[in-house]
């Protein structure tokens, strides 16, 4: 039995489950799980009609239970969270979904190319869509410099972290503690950018779409590097100041810092309502 028949039976319960500590990993594990990309692991590495066969079949199963996830998630009333997607997973959901999504943690790859930020074609697609991105904190994600150069550091500093992982072998909670230190001194040996990074992520949504269709989403829990000024969330009225300081008027103030979000939540509420 395939992953996807075995948990569609409790696809309900699952989705139902009432605890706000389990909507997002439930979001996440779904689209990620279901509509992704197959790859060729070696008993489907034959090269083949059998393992094409094979591969596709995986596929096409995936997808049918993602188109499954996201139209119950719409008849519930959740919200789709499509941050840490791939990118044809995105567009599986916009395809599928008759309620706006979210982007609860990203920023734009045309400003800084890390995969997981979102194309200029994809933010106006969401746009489209009703739904909103929320711009990521964490600096790597948002200047291409710093990041460029955290590259070079964490290149020059792998031999600490192979040697970490033989340290850690038989102890996995130990190694991801031991890893996120890791990072952040990593992180840590390069300046990390300013606060204006981070509104120029901001300036460029509001430039493709308009100011309804762009939030924060910090990240603060997740990161182990954020722009000068925002280290922590009791540095969020600095962003506030520097909305000002490039012109926003208040109404659009409102909105990047949570009014959008509050409608898309009310348009999730309202599509499922009308199931």
């Amino acid at each position: 039995m395939g992953v996807a028949s075995s948990l569609s039976g409790t696809l309900v319960e699952l989705l139902t489950q009432q605890s706000s500590a389990l909507i997002w990993p439930l979001i996440f594990i779904f689209l990620v799980g279901t509509f992704a990309e197959i790859p060729l692991t070696p008993a489907l590495q034959g090269g083949g009609r059998f393992e094409e066969i094979q591969a596709t079949n995986i596929r096409n199963r995936n997808i049918a239970f993602g188109i499954e996830v996201v139209q119950e998630m719409n008849r519930l009333g959740m919200m789709v969270d499509i941050s840490h997607v791939s990118d044809q997973t995105f567009w599986d959901v916009l395809d599928v979904t008759s309620a706006p999504v979210i982007a609860s943690h990203s920023s734009v790859r045309a400003l800084n190319s890390a995969p997981r930020n979102m194309s200029d074609e994809m933010i106006r697609a969401l746009a489209r869509n009703g739904g909103v991105i929320q711009i990521n904190f964490y600096a790597y994600f948002l200047d291409q410099e710093f990041a460029d150069k955290v590259d070079i550091e964490t290149e020059n500093s792998m031999a600490e972290k192979q040697a970490m992982g033989d340290r850690y072998l038989d102890d996995p909670i130990g190694f991801e503690q031991a890893e996120w230190e890791w990072y952040r001194q990593v992180e840590s040996r390069v300046e990390w950018p300013s606060l204006s990074v981070l509104v120029d992520h901001i300036d460029h949504v509001v430039r493709l779409v308009g100011p309804e269709h762009v939030g924060i989403g910090s990240d603060f829990d997740g990161v182990t590097s954020l722009p000068q000024g925002m280290e922590h969330q009791g540095k969020l009225p600095n962003l506030t100041d520097a909305l000002v300081t490039r012109g926003y008027s208040e109404q659009d103030i409102k909105l990047i810092l949570g009014g959008n979000l509050l409608r898309v939540m009310a348009a999730v509420e309202a599509a499922a309502g009308s199931r």
